[in-house]
């Protein structure tokens, strides 16, 4: 059995949370090409320079490697020789980041929807796309098995507006938890859980940041 202790990484949630200058949205094409690639290089560059303007000096102290280490902070709070970490998407580099950074405080990780450690973003994102498509695509085609063909034409993907998310720090945050190899204090003593679970990008939802989970002593006799 293990207690769970969640966290907000730093510039989301309820830790300092990095604020971004408003700055005009780029227009971006629902279905880019190649071509289109300075347009998106250009948007987020128009990010990045707003988060860096608005968050002023904290800006450049949120990273995955400072990430690392607030995870280990918690560790020598809660006084745990080793955690566990489950991690999921952005999660698959932040568990293996903090294992090579800490690699004797690590028990146990479990990686799910891992991201391919030799791609670029950009190239996880190409990735997403093509699946999602042909997800939709699969959906489309058993819909269209099922509609009586006395209903309308089969149905058919169509474009829709883009909405784009604002970049508010480097990396992006997915669900990732971490458990503790020992049994834990009383239940009195344990830290809340925040709630939190984060880059995608910072300011998603609960599910998105980290939360870690401690071993209950079993009673005694």
């Amino acid at each position: 059995m293990y207690d769970t202790i969640g966290m907000d990484p730093r510039g989301v949630g309820g830790s300092t949370q990095l604020l971004c200058d408003p700055h005009e949205e780029i227009a971006l094409p629902s279905r880019p090409t190649e071509a289109d690639l300075p347009k998106f290089a250009e948007a987020a560059k128009a990010d990045a320079d707003a988060c860096a303007a608005g968050g002023g000096d904290l800006r450049k102290h949120i990273t995955s490697m400072n990430t690392a280490r607030d995870i280990d902070l918690i560790r020598r709070v809660l006084r745990e020789e080793k955690i566990s970490f489950l991690g999921y998407s952005y999660g698959t580099f932040l568990g293996p980041l903090y294992g090579e950074m800490f690699p004797d405080r690590v028990d146990r990780i479990v990686l799910d929807s891992a991201q391919d450690p030799r791609q670029t973003w950009r190239e996880v994102e190409v990735d997403d796309v093509e699946a999602n498509r042909a997800n939709v695509s699969a959906w489309l085609a058993w819909t269209a098995e099922r509609t009586p063909r006395s209903a309308s034409a089969r149905p058919r993907m169509t474009s829709a507006p883009r909405s784009r998310r604002s970049s508010g720090s480097s990396g992006r945050a997915r669900s990732a938890s971490w458990r503790t190899s020992r049994p834990s204090t009383p239940p009195s003593a344990q830290a809340p859980a925040t709630g939190r679970c984060g880059p995608r990008s910072p300011g998603r939802s609960p599910t998105s940041g980290r939360a870690a989970t401690r071993r209950r002593r079993p009673p005694r006799s």
